[in-house]
């Protein structure tokens, strides 16, 4: 079209690599409908003067590309219907990765950085909070693991939902007037505890017969053999020797032995010292504080005095019958453990736990005697050093303080 047939027809450019007065010279526009303007008109000629380029198109505010077919960045959703052409994304820019193009052009959806959710990007994943210009966006809300109910917090200012009497943002402090106590807590020493003899009956199990032939018999034969050959120093020796066996023999069945810090040592009991029970003897722990009815695993700590293997016969007996929801559907109110206490090792649990409620009275008996033998030997020893009970579960009960 033109005075001197110049220039093409509307909806139609110039093909800059043909003349003008090439027949295929002026191409149709090919603008998308659904974003450009003037119903697909574009420039027909390009002159960077006034910013026309050939075959370019009208496009809506928010569209752009040469067929008006993109959204621009910031923007999805290209739509007819939207006079715009596009969407903002109205993407937080803290949470987002990606500034320049921050969000998906067909869903709209925003690219997150690693810890933010949300279609905006405006809000932590679940466990995280403060929503910031950080490289990950989001910090971990780390609740104390006893302290909080959950690893949940608020996500403006991190708080945790604490238990009761535990304070701070992540529950980790103790209210002032309360302490948490510790899982070893409920700790019964055994010098407490009352000490008895092999054939007393509050004993569990069976006590096993005395050794027929014992150290002493033994030391006997020996020294009237020597008697006999005229052993003088083997008879010294002998007599030495069975002096000892008497002693032990009248060493109590149970005894307290008390035990000092060395400077320098590691202390390694609880308590003043230990129990020192004798083969087959045992002691019985009155237990009477328990806080809160739940299952406790049940830890008997102690010391050998020799490389010998010993074994613990252990019953907990209940004075009342169960009546708190927790503990009044587990039977029985009655339990029995057989444990071996081995000479490598300084303490041991029982295999299963048993439920404990308060209000309520337990006698916990236990008789103490060598592993994998017949008779029980009146000079064999074990040092005994507490009964622990050790709450089943992962938060932290907080006990008031009391004046002492």
């Amino acid at each position: 079209m033109g005075r001197n047939c110049e220039m093409c027809k509307p909806f139609y450019y110039h093909d800059p690599t043909r003349d003008i007065r090439d027949p295929a010279a002026c191409v149709p526009c090919d603008c998308d409908p659904v974003g450009s303007l003037e119903r697909g008109v574009c420039d027909g000629h390009t002159d960077l003067d006034v910013g026309m380029i050939a075959g370019q198109c009208r496009c809506k505010q928010n569209v752009k590309g040469t067929r008006c077919d993109y959204c621009k960045e910031g923007f999805f959703g290209l739509s007819q219907n939207d006079p715009l052409g596009c969407q903002a994304c109205n993407c937080d820019p803290r949470g987002i990765i990606m500034m320049g193009s921050p969000c998906d052009q067909i869903s709209g959806d925003c690219s997150c950085k690693r810890y933010v959710t949300g279609r905006h990007c405006n809000q932590c994943l679940p466990e995280y909070w403060g929503l910031s210009n950080d490289i990950t966006g989001c910090r971990p809300c780390d609740c104390d693991f006893g302290g909080a109910y959950s690893n949940r917090c608020m996500m403006d200012n991190g708080q945790c939902d604490c238990r009761p009497h535990l304070i701070g943002r992540q529950c980790a402090d103790v209210q002032p007037g309360y302490f948490c106590a510790s899982l070893d807590f409920y700790t019964y020493e055994a010098e407490g505890a009352v000490g008895h003899s092999p054939d007393d009956s509050a004993l569990p199990g069976r006590a096993r017969p005395q050794a027929e032939t014992d150290c002493v018999e033994q030391l006997n034969n020996q020294l009237r053999r020597h008697r006999r050959h005229r052993r003088i120093a083997a008879a010294q020796q002998q007599r030495a020797a069975l002096r000892r066996i008497r002693q032990l023999q009248q060493t109590p069945d149970v005894k307290t032995v008390h035990r000092e810090q060395a400077p320098g040592q590691m202390v390694t009991w609880t308590g003043p010292g230990f129990a020192r029970v004798k083969d087959g003897a045992g002691l019985v722990f009155t237990i009477n504080n328990i806080p809160y009815a739940m299952e406790y695993d049940i830890m008997i700590r102690y010391e050998p005095e020799s490389t010998e293997d010993w074994e613990a016969i252990v019953s907990i007996t209940s004075l009342e019958l169960p009546t708190s929801s927790r503990c009044g559907n587990v039977l029985p109110t009655e339990q029995m453990y057989a444990v071996v206490l081995s000479h490598h090792r300084r303490y041991i649990q029982m295999p299963r736990p048993f439920c404990f409620e308060p209000n309520n009275q337990y006698v916990v008996a236990i008789r103490f005697q060598r592993h994998g033998v017949s008779h029980r030997h009146l000079t064999a020893f074990i040092l005994i050093d507490s009964l622990v009970l050790i709450p089943k579960y992962t938060e932290c009960r907080v006990s008031r303080a009391t004046s002492p």
